[in-house]
C-alpha cells in the first residue's frame, strides 16, 4: 500500500521559522560561550584546572556549529516543504480551472 504524505504547509512554514529562531539563539549562546571562554584565558591568572576545563569546552566547538547548521539546515527544510505543498496545490488549482 503506498504511503501518503499529509502536511499542513502553514504548521510546516511555521515551525520551520520557529527552528529558524532557535538555530539563530542557539548560534548567539555558542558564541557568547567562546567569547567568554577567550576572554577568561585572556586573564593573567587562570588555575591550571580551569585551563583544562577551558580545553574541553574549546574540544566541541567544531561539534556545536555543525549541531547549529543541522538545526538551521531542518528549519529550512520545513519552511521549504510547506512552500512546496503551497506550490503543489496551487498548480493543482490552477489546472483544474484551466480545464473547466
Amino acid at each position: 500500500m503506498p504511503r501518503k504524505f499529509v502536511a499542513n504547509p502553514e504548521v510546516l512554514k511555521t515551525k520551520g521559522l520557529a527552528i529558524r529562531e532557535q538555530a539563530q539563539l542557539f548560534l548567539q549562546n555558542v558564541t557568547k560561550v567562546y567569547a567568554t571562554l577567550q576572554n577568561m584565558l585572556d586573564t593573567d591568572f587562570l588555575d591550571p584546572a580551569m585551563r583544562d576545563i577551558a580545553a574541553q569546552i574549546e574540544s566541541h566547538r567544531e561539534d556545536l556549529y555543525k549541531m547549529t547548521k543541522v538545526i538551521a539546515d531542518y528549519a529550512n527544510y520545513c519552511t521549504d516543504a510547506g512552500n512546496t505543498v503551497i506550490k503543489n496545490q496551487n498548480d493543482m488549482s490552477s489546472n483544474i480551472r484551466v480545464r473547466v
